[in-house]
């Protein structure tokens, strides 16, 4: 499935360890918003102490429109860093 969403429709999707059944079964459902393989920029920076996981999840949670776009809140610890 995750071949056919990267492949044939050119979405973007995290590596398929990345993400689940659930967050599939949502993308398929419309209820979870998708972005086209060529609208992606990948960056390559410095790790830095203050630019966690946890933090960036704080600044999302005043931008509530980017969670439309993500798994599950239980699975995001999963994502690729």
């Amino acid at each position: 499935m995750c071949s056919f969403l990267t492949v044939e429709a050119g979405l973007y999707l995290p590596p398929h360890h990345c993400i689940n059944i659930y967050f599939m079964k949502e993308i398929l459902a419309k209820k979870k918003k998708t972005i086209k393989i060529n609208q992606v920029v990948h960056l390559y920076i410095k790790q830095y102490d203050e630019l966690s996981v946890e933090k960036i999840m704080e600044f999302c949670q005043h931008h509530p429109a980017v969670y439309e776009y993500l798994p599950l809140a239980k699975d995001i610890m999963q994502l690729p860093r």
